[in-house]
């Protein structure tokens, strides 16, 4: 029987899904007013969410295989969160941000998103609208 070969090794390091994941979460909280990792998310029960602000906790999902073009996120993950969220004193608004084939998307949930808007209608019709420059 004839030996197995050496395998080379590979000219470049690989980076691990963690490392992209962990810059893909500093990357975040920077780009938030107020924003902050969680530190040891999802290692311990009261360590939820990825990124934190006053208002909002953000789950952070990032697809970093070469080519992909599709994510898979399971009503599961997206209940699992808001749940998450609201239970997080003061109640925070849950977000998702996804990031795949090098571009970032943030989600949320309907009710969040008419509430904001609801709010946003309500200011105007106090206030007016913003002084032009």
């Amino acid at each position: 029987m004839s030996p197995i070969p050496d395998i080379p090794p590979v000219p470049w390091k690989e980076r691990s899904t963690s490392r992209h994941a962990s810059a893909s979460e500093t990357k975040g909280a920077r780009s938030i007013t107020g924003g902050r990792r969680q530190p040891a998310s999802g290692a311990f029960r009261h360590r939820r969410g990825d990124i934190l602000t006053p208002t909002k906790l953000i789950e952070d999902k990032i697809k970093v295989k070469p080519g992909a073009r599709s994510f898979t996120m399971s009503a599961d993950v997206l209940e699992k969160t808001a749940a998450e969220a609201l239970a997080t004193p003061p109640g925070l608004v849950p977000e998702w941000r996804v990031t795949i084939a090098g571009k970032t998307y943030r989600l949320k949930r309907e009710d969040d998103s008419v509430h904001a808007d609801n709010t946003l209608a309500e200011y105007f019709s106090r206030f007016g609208p913003l002084p032009e420059e």
